[in-house]
């Protein structure tokens, strides 16, 4: 429902393509997601992940935020070993 209501309130372009503000958004919560992961640390370092192992720890509501921005690639790329819902 939660998404929903984004996409509806962000708008869409024509034919269902999403519109700069959507996009926006959507980058916007990557970039909170990859600041959390990384302890509010920058993402520059490639190597920041070696220095601290991760599990992600989430429930239902998370995991469909999570689901739609980060691929399990991704999760790993941050250091997230483990990720359990």
């Amino acid at each position: 429902a939660w998404r929903t209501m984004a996409t509806k309130s962000a708008g869409a372009g024509l034919r269902g393509a999403p519109s700069q503000q959507t996009l926006s958004i959507r980058n916007k919560h990557i970039a909170c997601l990859e600041s959390m992961l990384n302890f509010n640390n920058p993402v520059d370092s490639k190597t920041s992940w070696q220095e601290s192992w991760k599990i992600l720890i989430y429930d239902t509501q998370c995991r469909d935020v999570i689901s739609t921005l980060f691929k399990v690639a991704d999760l790993r790329k941050h250091g997230v070993t483990l990720h359990l819902s």
